[in-house]
């Protein structure tokens, strides 16, 4: 019974860790990562994100790491090449939230990034980015209302 735990719980890390694969910003989900720098991680799969008509919920947040907020939105901009949608805002230089709709990898499920920079507005009271990506079959509009 425990290898069979044991076996469960591998298959769901790998699964899990797959969600975001081929992107370049898969290493910041990394658990490695995640040692090194202050942040908050959210995960969330199956039933609970079914009446938002997602399958799959997976955020980090940042808070006091500006250089990490540089390397992400470095990376999520060339993610958000592939984009098929998008709805973003620049304040000056620096990217200050984005919603992207990446098309679909093996199944019918798109996929989505948000990204959100409170460090990118001068009278920001605390420097936090958040970054969230997101399965299923919603659309983007949808995913917009629910981040409002």
């Amino acid at each position: 019974m425990k290898r069979l735990y044991l076996t469960l719980f591998a298959l769901m890390l790998v699964l899990s860790m797959q969600a975001q694969e081929g992107l370049l910003i898969n290493d910041f989900f990394d658990k490695e990562y995640q040692k090194r720098v202050n942040i908050t991680e959210v995960l969330v799969k199956g039933k609970k994100l079914k009446p938002y008509k997602l399958t799959y919920f997976r955020s980090i947040t940042l808070k006091d790491a500006p250089d990490k907020a540089i390397e992400i939105e470095e990376r999520l901009l060339k993610d958000a090449e592939d984009a098929v949608e998008m709805n973003s805002a620049s304040l000056g230089k620096r990217l200050y939230f984005g919603f992207y709709c990446l098309p679909p990898r093996n199944n019918d499920k798109l996929r989505y990034i948000f990204y959100r920079n409170t460090s990118a507005k001068k009278e920001a009271k605390r420097d936090e980015v958040t970054l969230v990506y997101m399965e299923g079959y919603a659309t983007l509009d949808e995913i917009e209302k629910m981040f409002k």
